[in-house]
This record gives structure tokens, C-alpha cells and sequence, in this order.
């Protein structure tokens, strides 16, 4: 399943709300103590973690890029220029591999069912 990058970017952002809420209803039933449903919003949070945190680094690079990008534009300083230039490409190139990254995580979490698989083993009959 290959997902235009723009569109997996689209996709991520429900995500990572969805894990500022997760966030924050532990926070909640620290002080309940309902253990079930404790233990559900863990696990939720625990499968969304790498993902958004992979996500918060993507967007955290590509700004960085972008000001790196813009400050290139901006010198006057032909060895500043190179210097801001430099650092853009970088940052390019390290966005490329966290995509990717987002990509394979984002694929994986697809592919995986949801609730897990019970197979029933019966001996047989006969002779």
C-alpha cells in the first residue's frame, strides 16, 4: 500500500490528537483506578507512541529546513549563504529517511488486525 506522501502526513495528524488524548485520560484515571479500562487506553497509547513520535520529529525537522532554507535566502553573506544552504540539504535529507520511517510504521500499523487471532486445535477422530 503506497501512500503519497502529502496524504500519509493527512493521515498521521488524527493520530497524534488522538494520542494527546490518550495522554491525557491516563492523567485522568491516575485518580479512578479502573484497571480494564486503564489497561486499554496503555496499550493504545503504546502502539501509537513510535508512530507519532516519529511524526512530532518529521514536522520538527521540516521546520527546521524550511527556517534553514529561508535564512540561506536571506544572507548576503555569500559564506553564511553555503553555511544555511548546507544545513537545509541535511535537514532535507534526514526528513526523506523519517518519511520513509513514517511510511513502514504507518504501513505496518495497516497490516496488522487489531484484535488478536484464536485457533482452536481439535484432535482428531478415527483410526
Amino acid at each position: 500500500m503506497q501512500v503519497p506522501p502529502q496524504q500519509l502526513l493527512e493521515r498521521l495528524a488524527p493520530l497524534e490528537r488522538r494520542y494527546v488524548e490518550l495522554e491525557h485520560q491516563v492523567a485522568a484515571q491516575a485518580s479512578q483506578g479502573d484497571s480494564k479500562t486503564s489497561q486499554q487506553i496503555w496499550k493504545e497509547l503504546s502502539d501509537l507512541r513510535e508512530l507519532v513520535m516519529t511524526f512530532r520529529t518529521y514536522r520538527g525537522v521540516e521546520r527546521d529546513a524550511e527556517e534553514a532554507e529561508s535564512i540561506a535566502r536571506a544572507q548576503v553573506d555569500q559564506e553564511m549563504r553555503e553555511l544555511a544552504s548546507e544545513e537545509a540539504l541535511s535537514l532535507r535529507q534526514q526528513q526523506n529517511a523519517l518519511l520513509r520511517g513514517l511510511e513502514r510504521l504507518f504501513r505496518e500499523r495497516h497490516q496488522v488486525p487489531e484484535r488478536p487471532i484464536l485457533v482452536e486445535i481439535r484432535s482428531g477422530t478415527g483410526g
